[in-house]
């Protein structure tokens, strides 16, 4: 083999093994990619057992995602746990492989708050919804309801941003006679941190507190610093 030609196939060997796997950014996170009805949900792939995917159906007791209208643009899904195989309630799932952003510090999606209806064995709401990236839960916080839309959100582990990993999003499936539904819309990372509720509980008391101090020390006419 030539000099020239053996150099070329070993600086080539060596890049192909030095050179970073690359992925693509996470793709139709809000759902908005839909081409109904021949792919419904591109850039996912579905999990469960018998799940079936639909446009604009409604599930009659088996697990099933839905494309429904969306809570925010034109489409959206509805995520609903069911009886699967052998009789026993199973769950959805969607996923996908992408580049987590490298300032990210929490992930962030639209929901329904909850509600029961015991009479027909079914519960509803966003915390029905698991989310994982690489196999680690993300614990969900409520952090607004506006007009019956439900914003939620968690931090992602530490190390996570600007890595290549799987993103997850599931219902729970418990094996006790109930359907559990969700709505998912607007999937989006952000790069701020989500507010722990007793964080938020302790800023608001020692402004409270500072308050009350200083409305003292006005009555009283000047305070010690």
């Amino acid at each position: 083999m030539r000099p020239l030609l053996r150099t070329a196939i070993v600086a080539a060997a060596s890049f192909a093994v030095s050179a970073p796997v690359m992925a693509a950014p996470f793709n139709n996170l809000g759902f908005e990619d839909a081409a109904v009805p021949a792919n419904l949900l591109p850039g996912w792939t579905t999990g469960g057992t018998e799940v079936s995917v639909h446009y604009g159906d409604v599930c009659l007791g088996g697990a099933c995602i839905v494309v429904v209208g969306g809570l925010e643009g034109e489409y959206g899904l509805f995520l609903q746990s069911g009886y699967g195989a052998a009789n026993h309630f199973a769950g959805v799932s969607i996923s996908q492989m992408g580049d987590i952003p490298s300032e990210a510090k929490s992930i962030r999606m639209l929901s329904r708050p909850d509600s029961a209806f015991p009479n027909s064995g079914q519960f509803f709401g966003w915390e029905n919804l698991r989310v994982s990236i690489n196999g680690q839960d993300i614990p969900l916080l409520l952090l607004d309801v506006t007009n019956n839309v439900a914003t939620i959100g968690g931090n992602l582990p530490i190390g996570l941003a600007g890595t290549i990993a799987e993103l997850k999003v599931e219902t729970i499936a418990i094996d006790d006679g109930i359907e559990r539904w969700s709505n998912l819309d607007g999937i989006e990372f952000s790069t701020f941190l989500v507010p722990e509720p007793s964080a938020a509980f302790g800023v608001l008391a020692a402004l409270v507190a500072c308050i009350v101090r200083r409305h003292r020390c006005v009555n009283r006419r000047g305070c010690a610093a």
